[in-house]
């Protein structure tokens, strides 16, 4: 299984990549407008179609070790143990943002779907080990 994990920010030909990961099948984790969205879903539902700068300050916000001047990063371990909400979020807002139409306007995040795959791949893995 292959996934591909990218986001809208600016780049022009997204609606290309896509077409090309659906031809060859591989799996998207996408984010519109950026990957931060998916970081705030772990907090709080945020549904403003902001550009990725907003988002970005947003998260700042939310989370007071994000810095998006700097290096962009966070106790991702804290938010590993908000993960299952963080994807119920993201689950919920797609539906909506699919309810307004297709293609989904902003934001919205599949990121769930590979972390969803993931853990039960995980899980999988751990009931072969357990079986020997």
């Amino acid at each position: 299984m292959i996934w591909a994990v990218f986001d809208r920010d600016e780049h022009p030909n997204v609606p290309q990549a896509l077409d090309v990961c659906k031809a060859t099948k591989v799996k998207v984790a996408f984010s519109d407008p950026c990957f931060e969205l998916w970081l705030i879903l772990h907090e709080r539902d945020f549904d403003a179609p902001d550009g990725r700068h907003q988002v970005q300050a947003e998260l700042a916000k939310t989370l007071k070790d994000y810095d998006p001047k700097g290096r962009k990063t966070t106790d991702c371990k804290r938010l590993m143990a908000k993960v299952n909400e963080a994807e119920l979020r993201a689950e919920k807002q797609l539906a909506r943002r699919q309810q307004e139409g297709e293609p989904p306007n902003r934001p919205f995040t599949t990121v769930f779907l590979l972390t969803r795959e993931m853990r039960a791949a995980h899980e999988a893995y751990k009931a072969m080990i357990d079986e020997q």
